[in-house]
């Protein structure tokens, strides 16, 4: 038994149903991979089944192909050249998107670090100070060789 079934972008394909029990992706398999294993031939580990016209209603063995993700776009472009300009349009803007988003992130980033406190400790008198940047001279005793003890965030 078989039958015409829409694809996941509305295509339609044609399905065969192997089996009757277990869930629905094990009982029905497109009739293109059903003609292409009952004719003994293998698909390799990340391979998939194509149709070489693009018709995926014609799954005559001589119109099947076995290609991995590389085979196919290769196979896509060469049916349609326009393809090849979408892609890199579409590579474009999604490369352009994680831009920005990186540049949001880096702003936060920034905007938190400016809010960090570090705080320091002057190494003749043993005093406490928290400030943003490495002071100069110690409030207390005047000296100037300062460790930096821990960081930490202000609450906001």
């Amino acid at each position: 038994m078989w039958r015409d079934r829409a694809g996941q972008r509305g295509r339609l394909r044609k399905h065969i149903k192997i089996r009757d029990d277990g869930p629905h992706r094990q009982r029905w398999i497109p009739l293109a991979r059903h003609r292409w294993l009952t004719a003994g031939r293998a698909i390799p580990e990340g391979s998939f089944i194509v149709h070489a016209d693009g018709n995926a209603m014609n799954c005559h063995l001589a119109n099947l192909r076995c290609v991995d993700r590389r085979g196919h776009l290769a196979l896509q472009f060469a049916r349609n050249p326009e393809h090849l300009a979408k892609c890199r349009r579409n590579a474009a803007a999604a490369q352009q998107r994680r831009w920005e988003r990186h540049r949001a992130m880096t702003a936060a980033r920034d905007e938190a670090l400016a809010e960090a406190v570090t705080w320091w400790e002057c190494g003749a008198c043993a005093a406490d100070v928290h400030t943003r940047r490495r002071p100069e001279r110690c409030a207390h005793c005047g000296g100037g060789a300062f460790v930096r003890r821990r960081a930490k965030r202000r609450a906001i």
